[in-house]
């Protein structure tokens, strides 16, 4: 059963973790109904990480962290250790290296969560490493355009501490592809994900929900949300929060600007 899965995973991981990987969730309760359910996903244009990850869940993921480690890696470290960052093959020319981009963002995230309770700077660290390989594998698969560009320098800004308030991170991502709009809708987010600021986000949505779509472009913000964004601080949940939504943003973005496949 897990043969038709391991070439296209080999492919993704290489030969040596995924053979670890597969192996090391055949020990699963019910790995082979899961295995088959993978395997049609798969056979149905779903990548094979998001289909066993799917299926196996966390499972999925310590195998993956365990079959690194058995290759002679060492865990992350410091800019997360180019050894032990999960690569994704990517497909250049379609919107497969757009998906798999993602599928790499999510893994290599997904591996940090399990880490359990470390320090905050460990954590912050391991984030900013995670990060900064994934806009390498960004570059390299789709290139760089003032879109990315400005996004990556934002992204930087909000890892460096230099952002003590929401107002201020208001400020940097109106000036990514988001607009005024985008950005407070990602503030809004952040807040609720990480369970602050819920009235900032009911007057946020209604503000924006309550304007017409055409005017988007001329927003004048209320002082009042602006006084309330101020006095929120920036702290590294939000960074790290917002950067993750800032990478998804700029992933959608790119997939509205290919060529619509005809049915």
């Amino acid at each position: 059963m897990i043969a038709p899965l391991l070439l296209p995973l080999a492919k993704t991981l290489g030969s040596v973790v995924a053979k670890g990987v597969l192996d090391k969730l055949l020990a699963s309760k019910g790995a082979d109904s899961k295995f088959q359910r993978a395997l049609e996903a798969t056979e149905k244009g779903m990548s094979v990480i998001a289909a066993l990850r799917g299926e196996f869940g966390d499972d999925f993921l310590k195998a993956v962290t365990n079959s690194v480690s058995d290759k002679g890696a060492h865990g992350f470290s410091y800019e997360a250790g180019g050894n032990d960052y999960i690569k994704v093959s990517i497909e250049a020319g379609d919107q497969s290296d757009l998906a798999m981009l993602r599928d790499e963002l999510n893994v290599n995230l997904d591996r940090l969560t399990i880490l359990g309770d470390i320090p905050e700077d460990a954590h912050r660290n391991y984030f900013r490493g995670i990060l900064s390989i994934w806009k390498r594998r960004y570059v390299e698969s789709i290139g760089i355009d003032e879109d990315a560009n400005t996004t990556f320098a934002v992204m930087d800004e909000l890892l460096d501490g230099s952002k003590r308030t929401f107002k201020d991170v208001l400020e940097s991502l109106s000036k990514t592809g988001l607009g005024t709009a985008g950005a407070l809708m990602v503030i809004g987010g952040v807040l609720l994900a990480t369970s602050t600021g819920v009235g900032l986000v009911t007057a946020i949505s209604t503000f924006l929900f309550g304007i017409p779509w055409l005017a988007v472009g001329a927003l004048v913000i209320p002082g009042a949300i602006l006084v309330a964004l101020s006095r929120y601080k920036f702290v590294n949940k939000h960074a790290v929060t917002t950067c993750v939504t800032l990478a998804y943003k700029l992933l959608e973005r790119r997939l509205e600007t290919l060529p619509k496949v005809q049915p």
